[in-house]
């Protein structure tokens, strides 16, 4: 409901975490028809918010990578859950299997989203591509 609601009275075109929306395939369908972005923090889901998932493998990302939704992979509340950006590409990779085409994707919809001039972000492209093809 909350996310509704944000798309409703704000339009953004980006929302922090939104891991939520894949319980609602309405919802999935208006961020994927709208190219609304989700900045995800899978460990701090899982290490802060246990609640919300118990264990790694049960985080919606890689079900919200494959339903075609803009997802881009962050740390957040470093503080509480010290996790650099490697670590939590390594857990990607071993819970879900993620590998370098998924990585890839992501960190190009986080340009995507970005509050950024598109030379800016034409440059970054460049540099990300030059990256990952090594």
């Amino acid at each position: 409901e909350s996310m509704w609601e944000t798309l409703e009275h704000l339009a953004p075109r980006r929302i922090g975490h939104g891991v939520g929306s894949i319980k609602d395939p309405a919802l999935l369908a208006y961020l994927r028809e709208h190219e609304i972005h989700l900045e995800v923090c899978p460990s701090c889901n899982v290490y802060v918010f246990h609640r919300r998932y118990e264990m790694y493998s049960d985080h919606p990302v890689d079900a919200l990578y494959n339903a075609g939704i803009s997802v881009s992979v962050n740390s957040d509340v470093r503080t509480l859950v010290p996790v650099k950006p490697d670590e939590q590409y390594e857990q990607l990779h071993q819970v879900f299997g993620w590998g370098k085409e998924q990585f890839l994707q992501c960190n190009l919809n986080a340009l995507n989203a970005a509050f950024v001039p598109e030379p800016v972000k034409e440059q970054l492209v460049g540099r990300l591509l030059q990256g990952y093809s090594t």
